[in-house]
């Protein structure tokens, strides 16, 4: 197919959530060995030549303006069927129409200021991005991905509210666990316990 040490040119990509970030054939093979490993169907070498096929044809192909996601995913899903992995299209497009219902079921309870009170909001997880490079000076693909594990979380909880406190603290774990702020490790800690 292509050759998987050529990288295209940067194209962006519109997220679901609004935001635009860099095309990133690396998160396409991810997506694509996943599938594929679930369904038994191919293996890494696969899942990089799709990558690297898809990634020609956007460049071929490409229009002003972003990619939107749900155009790749449709590139993706036709890849892969149109190469006899069928099975791991239909897995795609499950695992794509599941993430997008509990995202759109899923609010975050969280005070607003303007009327005073705790109030629900639809989650984003550029919202939450955003807030994670402001108050923790993260690079913009560090806080997307930081905030990409805590939506895994709150997905997984399979609830329609969570608190933002919640969101909060699952945020602060995953920047602890990664070792990205020393000032999440000392948000917890009383300030009797904390040393001078």
């Amino acid at each position: 197919m292509s050759d998987p040490r050529i990288t295209p040119p940067a194209m962006p990509v519109r997220k679901s959530d609004g935001r635009c970030e860099p095309f990133q054939r690396s998160k396409v093979a991810a997506c694509l060995r996943r599938v594929l490993r679930i369904s038994g169907d191919g293996d890494g070498r696969t899942a990089q030549e799709l990558a690297g096929a898809v990634a020609t044809f956007l460049v071929s192909s490409q229009t002003s303006g972003p990619i939107k996601t749900p155009h790749i995913r449709a590139l993706l899903e036709r890849a892969l069927s149109e190469t006899g992995h069928a099975t791991a299209a239909a897995l795609l497009r499950d695992h794509a129409r599941q993430r997008d219902k509990r995202r759109r079921r899923v609010k975050v309870l969280a005070w607003k200021e303007s009327v005073g009170r705790l109030s629900p909001r639809r989650w984003n997880k550029g919202v939450l991005s955003g807030r994670l490079q402001k108050e923790f000076e993260l690079e913009y693909t560090t806080a997307r991905m930081i905030a990409g594990r805590v939506e895994e979380f709150v997905l997984l909880l399979d609830v329609r509210l969570v608190t933002g406190t919640l969101v909060r603290e699952l945020a602060l774990a995953q920047l602890t666990a990664w070792g990205l702020s020393p000032r999440a490790l000392a948000v917890n800690i009383p300030a009797e316990g904390r040393r001078h």
